[in-house]
């Protein structure tokens, strides 16, 4: 009897011609529908090869094995630059690491990351890891953030509330949910009061400006992804679907640019409360934040928000004053929903892990605790339609 060999899976760059394959294999190997296998727009900027060849015609940046011409696993990469201890490094997030089922007990999986060292970046990290994973990165030289914490600003009690209780089939405790959520609202603040700033909605006119801010001030002692004009452009203003609003302050006196607040307003699934998303908030100092979140405050009581929240492991000057408390999922005894398309109940805490170059391994952790560690959930791709 013949017997045909099966082919060596093979590890490789996408090319051009393999997106619309590669969302197949999302849709049929991940989740069914996925966004990522339905929306070419949004899996091509979030693995824009620009980002790491510079030419705007570089394929998306997709890991991908097969095993002859069928696509068995993918690593997704979106590349990024690094900052920490002065120096920059080029840095890549990873998502979508996956193999087909019949190969999950293969070294497969561990193929496809090792070899995404080897492609330049010399900083790789991942945001919202599940549990398989975060036990398997360890061995390949990442440092571990359990958790990423979660500032809540409860705007109207009720509307949290409600969204709260939506959630939950015992509705034995909604006085002491309601109570819960009028205890924890933030205190309302006159946009109009005295400061040195002036806030205003951005312009590309803001971007010399706003970069001579990061350079000179924001970036020193910063251990994070490189926050400049044209990551912003990237990031934010040129998204593929979301719409975010970009916020920046400035000196009253000297005209200088002196913060952002980066947001979004998400709608729940088939209702009608809306929650306001902050995934950025930078500022050279304590009155440009508190600029900035008096003002995301007072819109965000104007338009009826239920709550805002912003992940973020650096703890923003001002934050606590405007309202904001860390939301600890897991000890909180009336937790408030993470996710929204559609509405679920209570949610997990967001971790992340990052491989740092040789010479600065061991340190992440030092960073953190220093408050030098910026991360926010807009990092990797946590921030994005489902």
């Amino acid at each position: 009897m013949h017997v045909v060999a099966t082919p060596s899976p093979r590890v490789e760059m996408c090319r051009d011609e393999d997106v619309r394959a590669i969302m197949r294999f999302l849709h049929d190997s991940w989740a069914p529908n996925h966004v990522l296998s339905r929306d070419e727009a949004l899996f091509r900027w979030q693995y824009e090869g620009a980002l790491r060849d510079g030419r705007d015609d570089a394929p998306p940046t997709v890991l991908i094995a097969r095993s002859g011409d069928r696509i068995i696993g993918m690593l997704g990469l979106t590349y990024m630059r690094w900052q920490q201890a002065g120096a920059t490094y080029r840095g890549a997030w990873t998502s979508h690491w996956f193999v087909a089922p019949e190969f999950r007990r293969s070294p497969l999986s561990m193929r496809l990351i090792r070899r995404a060292g080897q492609l330049g970046a010399e900083v790789i990290g991942s945001v919202g890891i599940n549990d398989v994973a975060m036990k398997l990165l360890p061995n390949f030289g990442y440092e571990a953030i359990d958790e990423i914490p979660r500032w809540v600003a409860v705007i109207d009690p009720v509307k949290t509330a409600t969204l709260i209780l939506a959630t939950r089939t015992d509705l034995s405790e909604e006085a002491e949910v309601r109570r819960s959520c009028q205890e924890r609202s933030a205190p309302r603040h006159d946009r109009h009061r005295m400061t040195n700033c002036v806030v205003s909605e951005w312009t590309d006119d803001d971007a010399n400006g706003w970069d001579t801010a990061w350079e000179r001030s924001i970036s020193r002692d910063f251990t994070g992804v490189v926050r400049d004009s044209a990551y912003l452009r990237w990031r934010y203003l040129r998204h593929p679907t979301f719409r975010y609003r970009v916020l920046i302050t400035r000196d009253s006196k000297s005209g200088e640019v002196s913060g952002i607040a980066v947001s979004r307003l998400e709608t729940v699934q088939d209702r009608t409360e809306q929650v306001l998303r902050l995934v950025e908030l930078l500022a050279t100092d304590r009155s440009a934040s508190d600029s900035l979140l008096v003002r995301l405050v007072s819109d965000a009581w104007d338009a009826g928000v239920a709550f805002a929240d912003f992940y973020c492991t650096k703890p923003v000057e001002g934050l606590a004053e405007a309202g904001f408390h860390i939301e600890q999922l897991r000890t909180t005894l009336f937790p408030i929903p993470v996710r929204f398309q559609p509405l679920e109940a209570g949610g997990r805490p967001l971790n992340a892990a990052l491989r740092l170059p040789s010479t600065l391994r061991g340190t992440l952790l030092e960073q953190l605790s220093q408050d030098a560690l910026y991360v926010t959930k807009s990092d990797g791709d946590q921030d994005r339609p489902n």
